[in-house]
């Protein structure tokens, strides 16, 4: 059995800090009140460790990124609310087993001395809500590239590998938005593909469809402003080979962008590990599309807004 006891897929919408939306959260009810939820199945699950993949963390496009140093922080000071940090230590030896597990799978990794000027909001706004579950666990962070999903998938086997050689109790974090194209008045406007997009991952979540995320068509996911697929991708990656149960907790939108709660339970078989799969009918799969190249993409991220 492996040592990941849980999963979890989180938004990373400031507005939902409670210091930064300053009522303004209340209009995500949902999320929170799911993220609540989350917070009370880490803490049941007792993690010794905590893995979190982050999408607007250090950015090499080319490769992975992992935090090497021993401990981080962050605060919401950019958001107007410097009062609100958080910091954590790292784990070691983890980040010394997935450095040898990425040599050994010819996979690029930049680990990082510094995660930018402070830990990004796509790992303190998950924190903020899923710390109180986590305890004293340490907290080992990485950033998507922009390499395919199906990379990223990969990506996810090898840090499953670190784990289960490290061998302490587990937890994952996938920080994802979905679509920053939900309506006109959103800070990105509306196209089609982003309610499309919406669907397409929450259903591909709930029937554990990976094959429906990893073929996914770039040009669709960039008109639909994705931010979503790569860091799932690589929570599924390290879940494969895993018996799960997806629970799809949340989902709105009022902002104009896609926020999606998510808690993935690890079912333990005394007969072995099966492939991983929900214990529902899968939706239709979407055709599929050559994955394995560095998407077209600038040296930033574009989705830096509050919501």
């Amino acid at each position: 059995m492996s040592a990941i006891k849980f999963a979890c897929i989180s938004p990373h919408p400031p507005i939902i800090v409670r210091e930064v939306g300053q009522g303004r959260e209340r209009e995500v009810q949902r999320t929170i009140d799911a993220l609540e939820q989350v917070a009370a199945d880490v803490a049941s699950h007792r993690p010794d460790t905590v893995l979190l993949m982050a999408t607007h963390g250090p950015l090499n496009p080319g490769a992975f990124v992992l935090l090497a140093a021993p401990t981080a922080q962050g605060d919401f000071s950019r958001w107007g609310a410097p009062q609100v940090t958080l910091r954590v230590d790292t784990d070691p030896e983890l980040i010394g087993a997935i450095r040898d597990e990425a040599e050994q799978a010819e996979l690029p990794l930049d680990a990082a001395a510094r995660w930018n000027d402070g830990l990004d909001w796509s790992v303190t706004v998950p924190l903020y809500y899923l710390r109180c579950g986590m305890a004293d666990a340490p907290l080992t962070p990485m950033n998507v590239s922009f390499l395919s999903a199906r990379k990223h998938f990969l990506w996810g086997q090898a840090v499953r590998r670190a784990v289960d050689r490290v061998g302490r109790r587990a937890v994952i974090v996938a920080s994802a938005d979905l679509s920053h194209r939900l309506s006109e008045d959103g800070p990105y406007g509306f196209d089609p593909a982003g309610p499309e997009l919406d669907r397409r991952i929450r259903e591909a979540v709930a029937s554990w469809d990976t094959e429906a995320l990893l073929t996914m068509d770039e040009a669709f996911r960039e008109r639909a402003g994705d931010d979503a697929v790569a860091s799932i991708s690589f929570l599924m990656g390290a879940l494969d080979g895993l018996r799960v149960r997806p629970r799809v907790l949340s989902y709105e939108g009022p902002f104009g962008v896609g926020y999606m709660v998510a808690a993935v339970d690890i079912l333990e078989d005394e007969g072995g590990l099966e492939y991983a799969q929900a214990e529902r009918a899968r939706p239709e799969p979407v055709p599929a599309e050559p994955q394995d190249i560095v998407a077209a993409a600038g040296p930033s991220h574009p989705h830096v807004r509050l919501t």
